[in-house]
């Protein structure tokens, strides 16, 4: 006859049969998968890498932000209007999509503690993650600057040795002009 025997009983062309419903039920295993989980797990997978670069950027502009704003504290300037005009320039609007940058900035001074408290929070749209429902996500980043007023007392010894002329000029007078230059560098 045309068929041939198997060793484990059977036909050939049964157990041909048998792989073929396999193939098949394979086949639709894969193709159940792709919608439940592989595209699911390809969209958080592109979409978190760019959310993590948006924040990556956005910690990055408000730790610039706060640094930027407590080097002047101490001076006329704002600290809170200079901080958000850095954390501006530093994260420009619609960077990479993002929309309704909310920014916090509060400027305390306490005791002698100066502190700068620049928070920020963005909206970024979602590549793939919007065929689940989620259109965009938000990201966060905080920084903080401190600075302490300090107190600094210059002592200037007025002994009859500081009275020596040395090359032409008072040692005294010397000393008074290099402290005076000194306290000069300080902030107010």
């Amino acid at each position: 006859g045309d068929f041939l025997m198997h060793p484990h009983g059977g036909t050939m062309r049964k157990a041909s049969r048998r792989w073929r419903a396999r193939r098949g039920s394979t086949l639709l295993l894969v193709m159940l998968m792709l919608p439940v989980f592989l595209i699911p797990l390809v969209g958080l997978a592109i979409d978190g890498t760019m959310l993590y670069i948006v924040q990556s950027k956005l910690q990055s502009a408000c730790d610039g932000a706060a640094l930027g704003a407590g080097r002047l504290i101490g001076t006329k300037a704002d600290p809170a209007e200079i901080a958000g005009e850095l954390l501006n320039v530093n994260f420009p609007t619609g960077w990479w999509g993002t929309q309704h940058l909310v920014p916090t900035i509060t400027a305390t001074n306490a005791l002698g503690v100066h502190t700068v408290d620049v928070n920020a929070e963005v909206d970024v749209p979602l590549l793939f993650m919007r065929v689940l429902g989620k259109p965009k996500s938000m990201v966060s980043a905080d920084a903080v600057a401190t600075r302490k007023d300090t107190r600094t007392v210059m002592v200037l010894d007025r002994s009859g040795s500081m009275d020596n002329v040395i090359g032409g000029t008072n040692v005294f007078d010397t000393m008074v002009a290099s402290a005076k230059l000194f306290a000069g560098m300080m902030t107010p």
